[in-house]
């Protein structure tokens, strides 16, 4: 197999060992990159929320019992990766055994438990580097000169550097890197001549379909707009700026749960900068979305499905048949087993006008109630 970079982090209460374990790291692996990483004390908890994807706040057992002080990043290449199944927090998996094993070993050695991080895949690896350093495996490996490289704590680099995004986004790419490198997600629509079209403030919101919210919340840095639960819109900043976004997740009812993860197997990078869907889904999601998320389609969206072959017979002297429009979809769904689901953010609206589906009494009474509320909360305002 061929050569492989990872990355293992001791932790401050596992330092009690960090002369064996990197010696013992020297004689297994290429290090590659040596570092001495403070964060803050007062953005450590936040920190290591976004690095783990889960709530961690200071009194957390985690840092308890990993610390929060100075910590040793060690990037290393393996030359020989070796591959089998072992059991890991996540349950069983397949994972370069020659890490793996390091891992286990080096927990061992500072008491057990979590004090030593390691990585268990490139996907991994590529995630911790974007959010530690800014840069994922391949633009690493560039950025380092192979001829100074580190052989010994001696020539570790000081770093105070906090987790990618942690104090907003230089710009829209960088946003969009650390997107790329830590999570599945892709871009639902408007995004022709994006990122240079982007707009910022609240009447501009770019559509996310991820994995899950908390998942995209954290990678992007960003905060909730609106205090009910059932809401995605989220903002964080960039470059100074607000930027908006709606986050759609797979099992929130946007789409079928099965559409949704078939969007996100089969996107597209665009330009080397985002994911995108497919020619075929983005067809059908902005038609799905024309019929099912609006009270009636608008001009803009008559022209825009105008642009795809596939969806060509839906119209008749130049005007969108709805009902052409609606076997059409129909059609679609039942090819690929999906169904017209309810979503969970009650914000958004549910047209079944041209579809054989009834809105359940539940669903529709929450709608009516959300606008209702917002009705008045207008009318209030004025």
């Amino acid at each position: 197999m061929n050569p492989e970079i990872h990355l293992f982090i001791i932790w401050e209460k596992g330092r009690i060992q960090e002369e064996k374990i990197l010696t013992d790291m020297f004689s297994r692996f290429k290090v590659l990159g040596l570092y001495k990483v403070t964060w803050p004390g007062d953005s450590f908890s936040k920190n290591l929320t976004r690095f783990y994807g889960q709530n961690l706040p200071s009194s957390s057992q985690k840092i308890q019992h990993c610390g929060d002080g100075e910590f040793i990043l060690v990037i290393i290449q393996d030359e020989s990766p070796m591959y089998k199944y072992r059991k890991t927090t996540k349950g069983v998996r397949k994972v370069n055994i020659n890490i793996f094993d390091a891992k286990e070993l080096y927990r061992y050695w500072t008491g057990g438990g979590h004090r030593i991080h390691g990585t268990n895949s490139i996907k991994e690896v590529d995630h911790d580097l974007t959010l530690l350093l800014g840069v994922n495996s391949k633009d690493f490996l560039a950025s380092i000169n192979q001829s100074k490289l580190p052989t010994s704590i001696q020539d570790a680099i000081l770093s105070d550097r906090p987790i990618t995004g942690a104090c907003g986004w230089d710009n829209i790419s960088q946003l969009l890197y650390a997107l790329k490198n830590c999570t599945d997600y892709l871009i639902l629509r408007n995004f022709e001549g994006f990122p240079k079209n982007i707009t910022f403030g609240e009447h501009g919101d770019i559509d996310v379909l991820g994995e899950n919210e908390k998942q995209l919340q954290l990678i992007l840095n960003s905060t909730k707009v609106f205090s009910q639960g059932y809401r995605v819109r989220h903002k964080t900043m960039v470059d100074g700026q607000e930027v908006y976004f709606d986050f759609r997740f797979v099992g929130d009812g946007y789409y079928d749960e099965q559409w949704e993860l078939d969007m996100l197997d089969h996107r597209e990078l665009i330009n080397d900068l985002f994911y995108a869907p497919d020619s075929e889904n983005y067809a059908y999601s902005l038609l799905y979305h024309a019929l099912i998320h609006k009270s009636k389609i608008s001009p803009d969206y008559v022209e825009r499905l105008r642009k795809y072959e596939c969806l060509s017979d839906i119209y008749d002297n130049g005007k969108i048949d709805l009902h052409k429009a609606a076997d059409k979809l129909k059609n679609f769904l039942s090819f690929k087993g999906y169904k017209i689901t309810e979503p969970s953010d009650f914000s958004v609206y549910f047209n079944t006008s041209f579809v054989s589906t009834e809105e359940s009494t539940y669903h529709k009474y929450r709608r009516a109630f959300y606008t209702g509320k917002n009705r008045l909360m207008r009318i209030v305002g004025e």
